[in-house]
């Protein structure tokens, strides 16, 4: 990925957020301007090979569907969600379509200037400034493996992607999501990845995932030695809410 955006895009329907964008971007160092787009001139103004930085307007109407396919087609670009108030469906939507990063637009505006620079870097961004508090303990006594588990969902990982990066079974990564539901109260994967800066406060997701590739060992079989159950129901939460 190159240092910084090649072009950068702005698709809504709202002109006047423009001039929010621009100071959010003077404060990421981005002296590029942007270009404002309506919703239907979005897909044709990217390329395969495009490596631009698009923030989408959540209330210019623009489907999910559309999402995932401009993520599969522009795959050197990047896209965020900039909307007016989260939701757990909201953050779940943007998890399954594949965005890289919602934010709220009651970011602070170096807190969102921040976010759009380590989205750009890699990262997954699911930011909001107190609308949405998920009801979960800060003291949840997580092990380092499971504070790696949160990290990567955060950063919106399947089952599949948080087993193949720690080197172990999507068994086991279902049976640490089911366990770290139990410790922290999270109903479900939207409301995890929320409270994830508030779970491990002074975790940088990225930074866990490259130690985790870095360092992981060939098979991890803690979960196997914990005692009592491991079934799913042990807990109350339904498998289809962690099954990915």
């Amino acid at each position: 990925m190159i240092s910084r955006p090649e072009k950068i895009l702005l698709v809504t329907e709202r002109p006047l957020l423009a001039l929010t964008f621009k100071e959010l971007l003077d404060t990421a160092g981005w002296d590029l301007g942007c270009v404002l787009l309506g919703p239907d001139e979005l897909d044709g103004s990217l390329g395969p090979e495009m490596a631009a930085l698009v923030v989408i307007d959540a209330e210019a109407g623009v489907p999910w569907e559309t999402y995932r396919g401009l993520c599969d087609r522009s795959a050197r670009s990047r896209f965020v969600v900039w909307c007016p108030q989260v939701t757990p469906q909201l953050v779940q939507a943007a998890m399954e379509a594949g965005v890289h990063g919602l934010l709220s637009v009651r970011l602070t505006v170096s807190d969102a200037a921040q976010a759009l620079v380590r989205v750009w870097r890699g990262e997954r961004q699911f930011r909001f400034d107190g609308e949405l508090q998920p009801r979960v303990s800060r003291e949840s006594g997580l092990t380092p493996r499971e504070q790696q588990v949160v990290a990567l969902v955060m950063e919106g990982r399947r089952n599949r992607e948080i087993a193949e990066i720690l080197h172990t079974t999507e068994g086991s990564v279902k049976v640490y999501i089911n366990r770290i539901f139990s410790k922290t109260g999270a109903k479900n994967r939207s409301e995890l990845a929320l409270a994830g800066h508030n779970i491990i406060p002074h975790t940088d997701s990225a930074a866990h995932t490259r130690t985790v590739r870095a360092g992981a060992d060939p098979f991890d079989a803690v979960w196997m030695l914990t005692s009592g159950r491991s079934d799913f129901r042990a807990t109350g939460v339904s498998y289809d809410s962690i099954k990915r």
